[in-house]
């Protein structure tokens, strides 16, 4: 068994518990300022009622009612100035999300998830939102709409509202994206990838900046911290362990990548999700 093989074995395991796909929506309300703590999961929210700007990553965005914004896992943000804000939450892992959603979306919804923005948003069209709203409603268990079926109705609306600016994944990129899931570890280079689908590694690279918003071993980068981080939520293994299971074997090399992503060192990380 290889080592990559091993580790993704192993890096399964540690996650089983958290590798069934799943979503669960949630109410939440915002007064004023409210630091979030990052989770693990991929975040889509509908503000039903109120305003806020949330600040993520350098950017700041204006929510009022109708607006949807989206959190990648590992993500901190701030809610600042929330008046009254009431939402409407779905959370759900994301590395068993890129393997169950491809086969439910078309390629242009898929977007939406593999899209490497920390934080996105759009506002829904008026006549959608009110619609859209009433289905999130919390429903009793065993009602007639499961929370899978609220988010797909959730991504379409966005994409109504959002089209034409959302553009299809292209199939070569969801399955380059595959490879990184199936093996994380291994020292992936642009050539060897794309030699994969019998392309020009230029290409390639075009198709993922176009698709996704990185060229590919920046977004199997984000796919790594995100794992890592996954790994720090929910297990206890050391973080030069989360390291080498992610790809990153050298634990200085580890600590300075992921704080690339979510500027806070792995050790720090760990104490903010269970603080």
């Amino acid at each position: 068994m290889g080592v990559s093989t091993a580790l993704t074995k192993k890096r399964d395991r540690a996650l089983e518990r958290h590798e069934r796909f799943g979503v669960d929506f949630h109410p939440e309300r915002f007064v004023g300022d409210t630091e979030v703590a990052p989770r693990e999961v991929m975040r889509i929210s509908l503000a039903l009622h109120g305003s806020c700007t949330v600040v993520s990553a350098g950017r700041n965005d204006e929510i009022l009612a109708g607006d949807v914004f989206l959190i990648r896992p590992g993500v901190r943000f701030k809610v600042q100035n929330a008046f009254a804000l009431q939402c409407v939450s779905a959370f759900f892992p994301v590395r068993p999300a890129r393997r169950h959603l491809r086969d439910l979306l078309d390629a242009r919804a898929l977007a939406l998830i593999l899209a490497a923005e920390p934080l996105g948003s759009c506002t829904l069209f008026s006549e959608r939102y009110r619609t859209v709203a009433s289905l999130l409603a919390p429903q009793a268990p065993g009602g007639p709409m499961g929370d899978l079926g609220r988010l797909l109705i959730l991504l379409e609306a966005v994409l109504e509202s959002a089209s034409p600016e959302i553009q299809p994944v292209h199939k070569a990129v969801t399955g380059a994206i595959t490879l990184f899931d199936d093996e994380l570890a291994k020292d992936w280079s642009l050539p060897d990838l794309s030699g994969h689908f019998g392309l020009d590694p230029s290409y390639l690279a075009r198709l993922f900046k176009s698709a996704v918003g990185l060229p590919p071993m920046a977004y199997l980068a984000m796919m790594r911290a995100e794992a890592a981080a996954e790994l720090l939520s929910l297990t206890k293994l050391s973080c030069s362990t989360v390291g080498e299971m992610v790809g990153w074997d050298d634990p200085n090399y580890f600590s300075r990548r992921f704080k690339q992503h979510f500027g806070a060192s792995p050790t720090s990380y760990r104490e903010l999700v269970h603080q």
